[in-house]
């Protein structure tokens, strides 16, 4: 699965660093214990697991608030381990992550968070039904501010008009500190 991957790739690029830049590591002050710690499985919650961590540790959320810096490294300090938060309410994804089929109120998303850094990787399933997925535009907050912004929906005609043509499931992420 993509999770799979993420951390596979994550895996192999800390055992790289540490393999090959051990002491520049050090140097720069790096956990290296923490680092040496780094090996799949990851952990994994759901964004509601996510939230009732946080609550239970005493820091307010409500189900579909946004888990901001704030929230992630507080979940990183109880895990003490990279963790994927997975399943993400639909209105805090961009409109082309696809939506669960089991659960429309989510969408088949996650980020990977690492200790000491936080949110390094976002992916997820994009949408492959092409009617599903101009509908979430139309109603999605990118499709808002590109209105505010004097744009129109003829702005992402291109992108819709690629899912309609033998359009298959696939998934994707990112990776960076500065994403």
């Amino acid at each position: 699965t993509l999770l799979d991957i993420e951390e596979r790739l994550v895996s192999f690029i800390v055992k790289t660093a540490l393999d090959n830049r051990r002491a520049e590591l050090k140097t720069l002050g790096a956990d290296i214990p923490m680092l040496e710690a780094i090996k799949p499985p990851f952990r994994r919650l759901t964004y509601t697991q996510a939230v009732e961590q946080l609550n239970k540790m005493g820091i307010a959320t409500a189900w579909g608030d946004d888990l901001d810096r704030r929230r992630e490294i507080a979940i990183l300090e109880w895990a003490q381990f990279p963790t994927f938060i997975t399943h993400y309410p639909l209105e805090l994804k961009f409109f082309n992550m696809r939506q669960n089929r089991e659960d429309p109120r989510i969408v088949n998303a996650a980020d990977l968070l690492l200790p000491g850094v936080g949110e390094v990787c976002g992916g997820a399933e994009r949408e492959e039904d092409p009617i599903r997925l101009r509908q979430r535009l139309m109603t999605s907050t990118a499709m808002k501010h590109l209105l505010a912004a004097g744009g129109s929906a003829e702005d992402y005609e291109w992108y819709l008009q690629l899912r309609e043509h033998d359009s298959i499931p696939y998934a994707g992420f990112g990776m960076g500190f500065e994403r």
